[in-house]
């Protein structure tokens, strides 16, 4: 009976003991994928990619360095319109629930970089392990998005069919990281247009329970 019984508790710990473990990882995901998505989709990003949307009126006369004010006041009038549209629109991003992988060929140049020495050793267990990680799909919990800027998260799947709204699309790659679970890091691709894009790696430092962000690597930019 007293056996029965120790068994019993054993494996009321133990179940404790996962519940637990997986809250930690839900509010680890959590943090470290909305820091992320502040730092790749800030204002100054969405405001860049409104401002190609359309073509500003030039305010210079042709061939000279004179301003045509005329053509200046409409550009005034074009930009106060443009922040007017970030203020009271709708805007969203489309984010992919399954995870991105990188292309091997920027896997061998962080892999070539910690070779020989060049990057901060600190991260350079969880840099080698999100690179194992390619080709090991999983989905990301979309819900668990909750951006500070003006704009809306939709899965990609489901994201409406509107240009003048929709400021990119986002992926990410799994999450890495060390052991004691206090280092991460995760890849992210962000798309704003035809020619502009975005691929970095974050990396991120777990302090007294809360994530900070420390900087990012960029893997490519247009």
């Amino acid at each position: 009976m007293a056996k029965y019984i120790l068994i019993l508790f054993t494996l009321f710990l133990l179940s404790c003991r996962t519940k637990t473990d997986k809250a930690r990882i839900e509010t680890d995901e959590s943090q470290i994928l909305n820091i992320t998505l502040d730092k790749v989709i800030g204002s100054d990003t969405i405001y860049r990619y409104h401002l190609k949307d359309r073509t500003a009126p030039v305010p210079y006369v042709a061939f000279t360095h004179k301003i045509d004010s005329s053509e200046y006041f409409k550009r005034e009038r074009w930009v106060d319109s443009v922040q007017n549209v970030l203020d009271t629109a709708t805007l969203f991003v489309k984010v992919y629930k399954q995870n991105e992988d990188m292309v091997q060929a920027y896997v061998d140049e962080i892999l070539d970089t910690i070779k020989n020495r060049r990057t901060d050793t600190v991260f350079n267990n969880i840099l080698r392990l999100l690179c194992k990680q390619n080709f090991s799909k999983d989905t990301i919990d979309i819900s668990i998005l909750n951006p500070n800027y003006n704009f809306k998260i939709y899965n990609a799947d489901d994201a409406p069919v509107d240009r003048v709204k929709k400021i990119g699309s986002l992926s990410f790659s799994k999450i890495a990281f060390n052991l004691t679970r206090d280092t991460a890091c995760v890849f992210t691709s962000f798309t704003c247009g035809e020619f502009c894009s975005e691929g970095d790696i974050h990396f991120l430092i777990n302090e007294q329970g809360k994530w900070r962000y420390i900087k990012k690597w960029e893997l490519w930019k247009s």
